[in-house]
């Protein structure tokens, strides 16, 4: 959300965020899929490592494109809220001349692709700024909250022994 909003802003800084968060995304995806087999022989034993790693691969053939639908869902949510506040924003007669609809009719114009963020900044007042940047808040939000929970079952599940790792057996 902070580098969102700042495409804005400082659309440098913006561009510098997406690169680095780029490169850590690919050396976190290129580096966890070829190092998961060999962590989950060690932790399991080499005799259960291939049928763990095959539910593990089935769950991110899940994940793809169950989480690209949630994104979508996301995202259309957000543009409906959007394109609802600049609505009530502007002239109900100047919207009502534009796309042939009242104002409380938005969901509808916005389904139809009547309405779009675009079209409505055009009639906005002078001042309303373009959400266009901030359409994936939400999704990113739920994101970092799922990738939060998840670190926090794995810590749990995987939490490494006190003793073990002082040397004491007792």
């Amino acid at each position: 959300p902070l580098s969102t909003s700042m495409v804005v802003t400082d659309p440098h800084a913006a561009f510098t965020y997406f690169k680095s968060a780029s490169f850590a995304n690919v050396m976190f995806f290129a580096g966890a899929p070829v190092m998961l087999a060999p962590v989950v022989g060690d932790l399991f034993g080499r005799k259960e490592a291939t049928g763990i790693y095959q539910r593990l691969a089935a769950t991110i053939v899940l994940a793809s494109p169950l989480g690209a639908a949630l994104v979508t869902k996301c995202r259309d949510n957000s543009y409906l809220q959007h394109a609802t506040r600049i609505a009530h924003e502007c002239d109900p007669c100047e919207f009502s001349a534009t796309f042939g609809g009242e104002v409380g009719d938005i969901a509808r114009l916005v389904d139809a692709k009547a309405v779009t963020l675009p079209l409505l900044m055009r009639i906005a007042p002078p001042g309303t700024v373009d959400p266009t940047p901030l359409l994936y808040n939400d999704a990113f939000y739920l994101l970092a909250g799922s990738s939060g929970l998840a670190t926090a079952c794995f810590a749990a599940a995987f939490r490494p022994s006190l003793r073990k790792m002082s040397g004491k057996t007792s």
